[in-house]
């Protein structure tokens, strides 16, 4: 008995790594009973054998593979080692904080660490959703320790037309040279490095790595050598267990009349209706180390109502219809989100939508065709240490109204937005907010904010304070001409782009502090030029030296000689720092 399977054409198929409906018969797993022509992941019943006979791969218990189950990170490692015999490595040198040596991953992970395989950091997360952008890396690195590429190293990620995902040359290396090699290579153009791997999708993959091993791998390239595996081992009799496998729930899940409920290690998969319901004064739910999917039109994985509070400790969600959200929160209830994935993947699909309050902490909040987050009137979120992530035109979060003339608070501290150059971090229609940044980044967008509105929202005006509180922030803020923005630099902060550059807003105000500077890169437009209530920043104002506060590479600051707000500057005309100049203008005409 061979101890890889080689692909054959239904591999080639899966090699999607999507379940994409084929027409070819598929047989019936020689080992799992959840493997067959009509199960999910049916497209890669001969790569499971086939990593089962080889010992790479276990099941989940009851003769079952779990084909549609999402990939763990350390059970991923595991079947690496398992597949590839990585070099032993010191333990006391390569370990995580977070892998213990009783775990039954733990001998693979710290020989991956040491061998490259993963990232040496301080958190390895092996209970976590493996990530496909995660997994190519560790498959390239795996294919570098044995010198499989060769000639095949590229950065040509072209071919996909997601490709503005992969942020960095080591991304892209990683997806470009495995996609030469045959090891992936997406699925109508797009590659998904976000997505979640499931079980049999990582099958797909790992038989494909283990094929070009084979035919073109060497010992490890370090000083220890190991040899390719063999088939000398014969394959075990009967699946055995990874461990306990998680309780499965395939209607919806309610807490609710006062309860209090924890729901740990749960497989929720709702096809009609939403997945956990926590409702009513009183009632919480704390959801621990769980999946909950729904792919009903409207649904929602996890939603909060009523009065009711819930806490979500590493969770992976995933709302996969139309008009689904990952988690829904009403103006009377709470949620908080921690160490978790919450991903949506249609249209007007969103992973987050909040009218009360909820805090989202060491999270990956995404959203393939829609916003991220959906916010309302009157609402509280706070987000932390975590990556707000979109594709295409959309933006990270969309604050709207539910008729509510309620300001939202948005609190975004040690923050990533990651999306395309066209799309917005923030939009915001026929709504009034304060948003507060601190340590934000922005990864692909230049928008940083702009405001819309629609006529049949019955609030048209919208009206926002973005705070930049200390930190550095570079973009475009653009606002509509029912709109008023005010722009506050405060503690330091500082904004560097274009700000309505095209005179567009209903009004747009710059406020700042002594230790703040507002670079402009074009000309703009401003209501009004405030100086924050202190007395080193009132001077700078009375003595109308602004180029202490003020970069204007050039550009012309148009203020609103009408305002009250501007009487100090007497209506005169002023040369800033880089040529430029502050120049009054009749905004109110």
């Amino acid at each position: 008995m061979k101890r890889f399977f080689v692909a054959s054409a239904a591999a080639a198929m899966a090699a999607l790594m999507l379940s994409v409906p084929v027409t070819a018969d598929v047989a019936q797993s020689r080992y799992f009973v959840d493997m067959n022509a009509q199960s999910y992941g049916f497209w890669a019943v001969d790569e499971v054998d086939g990593l089962y006979e080889a010992g790479v791969v276990r099941g989940v218990g009851d003769n079952r593979f779990a084909p549609e189950n999402l990939m763990e990170r350390g059970d991923f490692v595991l079947m690496l080692q398992n597949a590839f015999h990585y070099p032993e490595i010191s333990k006391k040198l390569y370990g995580f904080v977070d892998v213990k040596s009783e775990d039954y991953y733990y001998e693979a992970v710290t020989n991956a660490r040491g061998n490259g395989i993963i990232d040496d950091v301080p958190l390895f997360q092996p209970q976590q959703p493996l990530k496909r952008l995660d997994a190519f890396k560790m498959l390239y690195n795996t294919m570098s320790l044995y010198n499989c590429i060769g000639s095949s190293g590229s950065t040509d990620v072209s071919m996909y037309t997601d490709s503005y995902l992969l942020l960095n040359v080591q991304d892209k290396i990683a997806v470009g040279t495995l996609t030469k090699l045959g090891i992936i290579n997406g699925y109508g153009g797009l590659l998904n490095p976000n997505n979640t791997v499931t079980r049999a999708e990582m099958a797909v993959m790992l038989t494909n790595a283990i094929n070009v091993y084979k035919e073109s791998g060497s010992s490890a390239s370090i000083s220890t050598q190991v040899s390719k595996p063999t088939a000398d081992d014969p394959a075990p009799e009967a699946p055995k267990e990874d461990k306990k496998p998680a309780e499965r729930i395939t209607d919806t899940y309610t807490v609710a009349d006062g309860a209090s409920e924890e729901i740990d290690g749960a497989a929720v998969s709702v096809s009609s209706g939403d997945g956990i319901t926590v409702t009513g004064s009183g009632t919480s739910a704390d959801i621990s180390d769980s999946t909950v999917a729904v792919s009903g039109k409207d649904s929602s994985a996890v939603k909060v109502v009523r009065g009711a509070e819930a806490e979500l400790t590493n969770v992976d969600i995933n709302a996969s219809a139309s008009g689904a959200v990952g988690v829904y929160v009403d103006s009377d209830s709470k949620a908080e989100i921690n160490s978790s994935k919450v991903f949506s993947r249609y249209e007007n699909s969103r992973a987050v939508e909040n009218g009360g309050e909820i805090k989202i902490n060491d999270s990956t909040v995404q959203s393939a065709k829609s916003e991220a987050i959906k916010l309302y009137g009157d609402s509280l979120t706070d987000i932390s240490a975590s990556d707000i992530v979109t594709e295409g035109k959309n933006c990270g979060i969309l604050i709207s109204n539910d008729n509510s003339y309620d300001k939202a608070v948005i609190n975004l501290t040690d923050t990533t937005f990651k999306g395309d150059k066209n799309g917005t971090a923030i939009r915001v229609e026929n709504a009034s907010a304060v948003i507060n940044f601190n340590n934000v980044k922005l990864e692909g967008y230049d928008n940083i904010l702009e405001t819309g509105y629609t006529y049949n929202k019955g609030i048209r005006e919208s009206e926002i304070d973005l705070v930049l509180n200390g930190q550095r922030l570079e973009g475009k803020i653009k606002a509509d001409d029912m709109s008023v923005v005010t722009l506050d630099l405060t503690n330091g902060g500082s904004f560097k782009g274009v700000l309505n550059y095209e005179n567009d807003a209903r009004s747009i105000n710059v406020k700042l502090s002594s230790d703040s500077l507002l670079e402009l890169t074009d000309d703009c437009y401003i209501d009004a030029l405030i100086f924050a209530d202190d007395e080193d920043s009132y001077r700078i104002g009375e003595d109308r030296n602004f180029s202490k506060v003020i970069d204007d590479n050039g550009a012309t600051i148009y203020y609103n000689a009408s305002n009250h707000l501007n009487d100090y500057l007497n209506d005169g005309t002023y040369a800033l720092q880089n040529g430029g100049v502050l120049a009054p203008t009749n905004l109110d005409d």
